[in-house]
Order: C-alpha cells, then structure tokens, then sequence
C-alpha cells in the first residue's frame, strides 16, 4: 500500500495513509503481536497530520480499539468515551458505547460504568446487550450497596445472553445475594443465589461459547470481506478462552454457593429445604476441601428434622470418615441418645468402644462412656458392665476418660457387694480430682466403708462430704444415709436431726418418703407415737396425689395397728385406695387392695365378735362374774376368742375400777357397749369386699382389663394361700394389647400360674419384662419366679444368679436370707457343699436376723455338712439348734430328728437314746414335722 501511494492523487494520499494504520491491526491478529504500536503510532501520526480529515473520528476509534487489544484500557475508554459523548456520523455511538460497557466491566471499575451501563440499557439493539448492561448495572449498584432495584433487575435475566457465563458476573451474582441477606430481604438473596450458575454449568457453558466462537473465527478468517468481523469475533474468543481458562484453575465454587441458599433457606426456616442443599453436596463433593462441615450440616439437619433413619444414616457416614474429627464429638453423642431412645444397647455399646479407640481423650468419649454405664445398670447388667470397663480401664485408663471409666467400676463394684474392689477405683477416681466425678465418688466411697462394717470412717466420709459439698444433689442422700450410721451408733435424736434434713435438701418425693418412714419409726420407738402420726398424716396431705404418698400411707395404717386403733387404719388404707385403685400404671397401690381387704374383714369379724361377747356377758350375770372375778377363765376366754375388741378385753383384764363398777351395775357394760358402738360408726357401712366387688363389676361393664386384673389380682392375694387366677385371666398373655395394660402384680400373679407348667415361655416373658420392673414395688417377686423358673428347669447356675440378685438388690429384706437358703439348698443338692456353708454363713453374720432364720441356718449347714460325709460336724450344728433355740418348735424339732440320722450314722446308740429322750421331755413340739419323722422312726 506504501508503494502505490505516489501513483495515486494526492488527495487519495491521506486515505491510503489511514488504511496503511489501520492495517497493522489486522497484521496483530496474523500473529505479529508488534504490530499494535505501529498500528496506534501511525493512527497517532494521522490525527495529528490530518486533524480535520473525515477519517480522523474513525482513525480514533480503531486506536482505542487497539489500546483496549494491549489492555491499555485507560486510554482506550478516554478515546471511547470522547467519541460516545461527542458523536461522529462515521463512528456506531451504540458499538462505542458497548466497547465502553465492555470495559468497565473486564476493569470491574463498576460505580464509573453505572451511567454508561443505563445507557446500554436504553439503546441496546438487542435482548442480549440490554440483558448484559442490564447484569452490569445490577452489580455496580449493588457493590455500592444499593440493592433497593435488584428484584426488578432479574427481569432482565429471563433473556439469555453470554455475560451470564462470565466467572466475573457470578461471582458479583453472589455478592449481591450476600449484601441482600445481609440487609434481611432473603427471598430475593435466595433468587440471585439460585440465578448463580454452577461451577459445572459455568464450565459447560464456556466451553460451548468457545466451540461456537471457533467456529465463528474460522468462518470470518477466510473471508478479507468480512475481517471486521474476524476482528470481533476473535476477540470474543479470545475473551471466553481467557475466562474458561480461568474457570478451570479455580477452586470448584459450587459448594459455597449451595451452602449461601442452604444457609438462606435455614434463615428463612425451610429447613428440609436447606437439609436437600446439603444432601445433594454430600453425594456430588465427597473430597472437597469443605466436604466435612458439608456432611455434618446435612446431619444436623436431619437431626433437627427429626428424620431418625437419615440423620443415622449421615452420621454413620460422617463416624467413618477416619479423617473427619471437629464434630465427630457433636455425631457421636447425637447417634448414642438415638440408640439409648430406641433401645439399641448393643449399638451403643459397640460405638463406645470404637469412639475411644479414636479419642478417648475428648468429651464426647466421657458422655459416650456414661450412656454406656448408666445403660448397663438400667438393665441390671453390671457384670457385663465390670467387663467392659474393666477392658477399657487396661487400654484407656490414664486418658481423660479414664476417671469416667474408675466410677462406673467403683459403682458397679459396689452395687455388686465388692467393697474393696469398689473402694479401689473410687480413690483413683479421687485421686484424679476430675471435678465433676470427684463429689460423688466421695460419696460412694462412704457407702463402700460402710458396706465394709467400718462404720466411724463411714460416718466421717459422709460428714466430709456433705461439709465439701452441701449444696450437692447427694446431700439429700447423704443426710439420709448420715442418719442410718448415727441411729447404729445409738444416737436416735442425732438420726432424727438428719432424716428431717432431707427435706431441706430435695423435692425427690421417693428420698422424703424414705425419710418420714425413718423419722416415724424413731418417734415410735421413743414412745412418740402422736407426732408420728401427725408427721405421717402431714405428709399424705402434701403429696396425696403421688404414688410416694402410698407407702406412707401403709406405714400410719401399721401404726394404727400398732396401738390398736384398727379403724383408724382401715381408714387410712380405704382413702389411698380411693385415690388410686383406678390409676392401673400406679403399681405400688396393689399389696395395699388386699391389705385393706384383709383390714376390712377383721375389723367387721371384731365388731361381730365384740357385739356378740357384750351381749352374752349382758345376758348372763354368772358369766359375767366368772370374767371378772376368775382370772383362769378369763385368761382362757379371751385366748380362745382374739378377735374380741382390745379396748372391750383391756377393760375386763386390766380395768380393776370397770371390773368392780360392772358388778355393781350391770349399766357399765352399756356405757361400755355405746362407747364401741361410737367408735364403729368410722366403719364403712360398705364393706371392702362389696365395694370391690362393685368396683370390679363397673370395671367389667367398660371392658377396662387392666383393672379387672387388679381387682382379681387383690381379691386373690387377700387368700391364703393365694388363689390361683381363673383360666381366662391365663389367656391374657396371647392378646398383646390386653397384656401391655395389665400392672406389674397382675402380670406376675398370671405368671406364677403359668410357671407350673410352662417355665420356659414364662422366663421368656419374665426377661422381656425384668427392664420395666427394676426399682419398682415388684422387682422382687420379679426375681423370685425367675429362679422359681430356673428351677422348674433344673438351670441350677441361673437358679443361683437369679437368688444372689435377690441378695444384692433387697439385702436388707428378710427375702435376702431365704434366697440364701434357697441358694444353699441348691449347693448341697449339686454336692457344693463348702459353697452351700458359705452362704448359709451369711444369715449367721446379720445379726437383725437372729432367731429363727439363725434356727434355719444352722439346720441347713449342718445338713451340709451331713451330707458331706463331716458327722461331727453336723452333729455339732444340730446341737447348737437344740440347746439355743428352744422357742422356735418347728427347727427344734427338726434338729432333734436330724441330730439322730446323724448320731445313728456315727453308731452312737447311747446319744441317739440321749437326743431322743430330751425330744420326749421337751414340750409343745406335738403336731410338728420333726416329731412325726421322729416318731415314725422309732415306732
């Protein structure tokens, strides 16, 4: 072009000098990157040689176009921006304007380009430019804050246009749904949110422009026509390239951008909405840097939700993910309420063990440890409970869980009778000082001292203890157990001190109904039988409507009987028995039915009885006399007739003013008889047969089975011996829905029956319901037919275990000492004989037991030893019984007759005839099973 321009006219010369420019440009996009600066110099120095020629405003706009190709954008835009703002007839105002739009967008310098992108927004020629300046505007207003009109703007966005593939425009996307939310207007942030493209639909999108643009390019390359086009469309090109480049080197953004609607949603409280978002991202993103709080916030939903089955689901996931640890704590304890609340105890136990194999040193592993504990003691399973924690005592003891660990084994240890293994862990437990052990493992460590007999340290423990801490939820307990050790040492009034304490300490109403029985049992002993009664009245009063109130009750009924006021008694028991017989969950009222039937029916058979004596003596003066005056007979009268009332026989026995008065004047014994005649007006005309009787037929008419179980049940239980239930009762147990509506002493009375000749199911049902009954009124009669059933199927070992949890839990009970001679029994039968001696030893050892349990002892050793092969030893023992327990007829007879096995087994006759002769010369053992065993030997 330089060469023909001295061939042209000279007024051509100028043109061939622009496009001689302009050339250059095209040279760049045929790879020579230098051509740029030639291309801007020339364009420069045709400006300046030519300012007033008619190619100059072109001359300018091709160097901004070259300017803004070198990204030398600012002097492109003040190029772009003078040609905008002063148009030229041969430069397109709306293609300047789009070139400027362009670049303040690729600068980002978005409050300078708001003006030029609402004026691209009004003369766009096109969807496409006004959506782009459209999506521009929208940005610059936002990153100035100003988001009042961008609901309005997504109008724009229902139009496609390439912008929305841009990395720059979805990331502004984004901060514009921030600044929405952060303003609270969170349905729109959640709309731009979700307008956000996707990393993968970003990428897809980009890589389908740069397809379509290459296309383009190859199309316009081979055409000089259309090199303007070329020259567009390589750029955009080249644009898309650069952004799809920078796509692909930038971290995945999807996970942010669904976690920013998730969050919107959970703002918004569309939680399962938001719990979606995490769900999708947890499938889709497994490795992603982010991947473990994405996981987690999926669980924690679900949890929140409510939805059990995927909440367990994702936290079983998240637990084995070795590399997941910030909330393994947080899953961990959330996924052990789970199992605890469904009952999935092996589940938990499994997930204890491997959470400390991973970190036993955090807190989780100390929550996860007391489920666990707790768990197994709930269920009566502190064997398995030792095994446990005694493993995890050899692996994880000098961790953070490890004073965790030592309690539970103390508690367990203790519970278990194992004083001194209990006393070993509970100092270690101390010795850690951990703060929220250390109370009360002091105080299990004073039980402990005193289930050892070491009664004064006991006591100083306990008096330590409530010093340390006497705002501790124990200090109830600890008064209460403070008072059990002072009343041993003799200091009744000092107990007292400490049993009225416990209610200053706690609402518990089991811990102050333990305490007002121990309080009214002291007064009673100091002859303080009033306050009791009105300490025990004052108590049923407060807590009526507690089930508490029930053993209360029965203790006042047992002081009325006490001091002979038995219709003061049957009063007390006819008002708990009003105010719960209906309540069939309430199962401590059931002994109470057949004691207050039994009550009822003595009382009216004394009121007859009573009626009958004071009009025979009122009829016959002679009789009269002899009652009075004959000390012999009226010893005898009234042996034969007991149930005379006790203030009508006080009066003729130890009334010596009423015993002279009534010979004088026969109107005494009408004083006498109006004065009871009073006192039985407090007699229920109804007696408690006919009330229950009604109260079973109403019972029947709603079909209410539990209750008519009930009634049946105290009906039965008020026999002696107990009746059997009917055979529909028996059927029970096959109708699900009758058998879970049934109490605790009905079910066991039906499974008594049953046991006889269905063992084997029984245990089965029995071990279903043993959870249900632990710490109840029932637990142990519960434990009583379990080892009945054990030895119905001659399970001798279960037999024992299940009359040794009778010793552990009721050891205080007289039940303790005949499961002790159940289990000695059971020894000497299988030839255990040392095993049978030990634990008989025990009642020995209890001196609250002395007399005829004693009796029973030594005759259950010494049949040990007998059959042993040890005569001496026997010997030894069934004399024992002879000489020092003359008063209970039944062992001394028996020690009599087995005493003579022995001594015949030694062939010694003259002892034999010794023993036989003292058995003659003692008296009253006539009508006794040693005696008739005796007698049918020697005759």
């Amino acid at each position: 072009m330089s060469a023909i321009r001295s061939e042209v006219p000279k007024e051509m010369q100028t043109n061939i000098d622009f496009y001689t420019a302009l050339s250059y440009v095209f040279e760049f996009y045929d790879g020579n990157t230098g051509a740029l600066d030639t291309a801007i110099s020339k364009l420069s120095a045709f400006i300046t040689a030519h300012p007033e020629h008619a190619l100059v405003p072109l001359a300018r706009y091709n160097q901004a176009d070259a300017y803004a190709m070198q990204q030398k954008f600012k002097e492109a835009l003040q190029i772009y921006i003078s040609l905008y703002r002063n148009p030229q007839s041969s430069v397109d105002r709306v293609e300047v304007l789009k070139k400027v739009v362009l670049i303040y967008a690729a600068t980002q310098e978005w409050q300078a380009g708001i003006p030029y992108f609402t004026d691209n927004m009004r003369m766009a020629e096109n969807d496409v430019d006004r959506t782009t300046s459209a999506a521009y505007l929208m940005i610059a207003q936002a990153k100035q804050g100003d988001v009042a009109d961008s609901r309005k703007m997504l109008e724009f966005f229902r139009r496609p246009s390439p912008v929305f593939y841009t990395p720059r425009f979805n990331a502004a996307l984004m901060e514009v749904g921030d600044q929405l939310k952060k303003e609270g207007d969170l349905a729109t942030a959640s709309l731009f949110y979700q307008f956000v493209r996707t990393y993968e639909r970003l990428e897809i999108g980009l890589a389908a422009q740069v397809n379509y643009l290459e296309a383009r390019v190859a199309k316009y390359a081979e055409n000089s026509a259309l090199r303007n086009f070329y020259v567009t469309a390589k750029a955009e090109l080249d644009n898309a390239k650069a952004d799809l480049a920078a796509v692909k080197s930038s971290e995945n953004y999807t996970p942010l951008l669904k976690w920013r609607i998730a969050s919107v949603y959970m703002d918004m409280g569309r939680k399962w909405e938001a719990f979606w978002c995490f769900q999708e991202m947890v499938d889709r993103y497994p490795n992603h840097k982010y991947a473990e709080d994405i996981l987690f916030s999926a669980y924690s939903l679900a949890y929140q939700l409510g939805d059990q089955e995927i909440a367990e689901s994702l936290g079983k996931r998240y637990l084995d993910q070795e590399g997941f640890k910030r909330f393994r704590s947080t899953v961990a304890e959330q996924t052990s309420k789970a199992y605890l609340e469904q009952e999935r105890y092996e589940e938990l136990y499994q997930l204890t063990a491997w959470y400390l194999e991973r970190s036993a040193d955090d807190q989780a592993a100390r929550l996860l440890l007391f489920k666990h504990g707790v768990a197994r003691m709930t269920r009566m399973e502190n064997r398995q409970l030792i095994d446990d924690f005694e493993h995890f005592r050899q692996q994880f003891g000098e961790s953070h869980s490890g004073p965790v660990i030592y309690y539970f084994l103390g508690l367990s240890y203790l519970i278990e009778q194992e004083n001194k293994k209990s006393l070993d862990r509970l100092n270690t437990v101390l010795a850690s000082r951990d703060p929220q052990l250390t109370p009360d493992a002091a105080f299990r460590k004073a039980q402990a001292t005193l289930a050892l007999d070491r009664v004064p340290e006991a006591r100083d423990l306990v008096t330590t203890f409530i010093a340390n801490y006497p705002s501790h939820p124990l200090r109830a307990s600890a008064e209460l157990t403070l008072g059990n050790i002072v009343d041993l040492f003799g200091d009744a009034d000092q107990a007292l001190v400490h049993y009225k304490r416990v209610a200053e300490h706690t609402e518990d109403r089991s811990l102050l109904a333990q305490a007002e029985l121990k309080i009214s049992r002291i007064l009673i002993a100091q002859t303080r039988a009033d306050e009791a009664i009105a300490d025990l009245s004052t108590f049923i009063t407060k807590y009526a409507a507690d089930p508490e109130s029930i053993a209360v009750s029965a203790a006042l009924a047992k002081v009325y009987k006490d001091r002979d006021q038995p219709r003061e008694a049957l009063l007390t028991l006819k008002q708990v028995t009003d105010r719960f017989y209906k309540l069939t969950e309430v199962d401590q009222i059931d002994p109470i039915l057949a004691e207050y039937l039994l009550s009822d029916r003595k009382l009216r058979v004394m009121r007859q009885a009573t009626e009958d004596f004071l009009a025979m003596v009122a009829s016959s003066p002679e009789k009269l006399r002899d009652l009075v005056t004959d000390r012999a007979k009226q010893y005898r009268f009234f042996e034969a007739n007991e149930a005379i009332d006790v203030r009508v026989r006080d009066r003729f026995v130890g009334d010596d003013d009423f015993r002279q008065a009534v010979l004088q004047d026969v109107g005494e014994l009408k004083e006498l008889e109006a004065f009871i005649a009073k006192l039985n007006e407090s007699i229920p005309a109804v007696s408690a047969d006919d009330w229950m009787q009604a109260a079973l037929q109403a019972a029947y008419l709603e079909d209410d089975i539990a209750l008519i179980v009930r009634l049946k049940a105290a009906f039965a239980h008020a026999q002696q011996p107990v009746d059997v239930p009917p055979s529909d009762m028996l059927k029970l147990v096959d109708v699900p829905e009758s058998w879970a509506k049934i109490g605790a002493m009905g079910k066991l009375w039906i499974l008594t029956e049953m046991a006889k000749t269905q063992a084997e199911r029984v245990l089965g049902i029995l071990q279903d319901l043993s959870y249900d009954y632990v710490n109840t009124d029932n637990e142990l009669e519960l434990h009583q037919l379990l080892a009945a059933c054990y030895q119905r199927l001659d399970q001798v070992d279960l037999a024992i275990e299940a009359y040794q949890m009778v010793i552990k839990r009721f050891t205080q009970l007289d039940a303790a000492g005949e499961a002790a001679f159940e289990i000695g029994r059971l020894e000497t039968q299988r030839g255990n004989y040392a095993a049978s001696r030990e634990i008989l030893e025990t009642i020995l050892q209890r001196n609250e037991w002395r007399g005829q349990m004693h009796a029973r002892a030594l005759l259950e050793i010494g049949r040990a030893y007998a059959a042993e092969g040890k005569l001496s030893e026997a010997h030894g023992f069934f004399e024992r019984i002879i000489l020092a327990y003359p008063g209970f007829k039944e062992e001394l007879a028996m020690g009599f007759y087995e005493d003579i096995q022995v001594l015949q087994q030694m062939n010694d006759r003259e002892s034999v005839q010794m023993v036989y002769d003292a058995f003659v010369l003692t008296p009253g053992l006539e009508g006794t099973q040693g005696a008739a065993l005796i007698r049918k030997e020697f005759e």
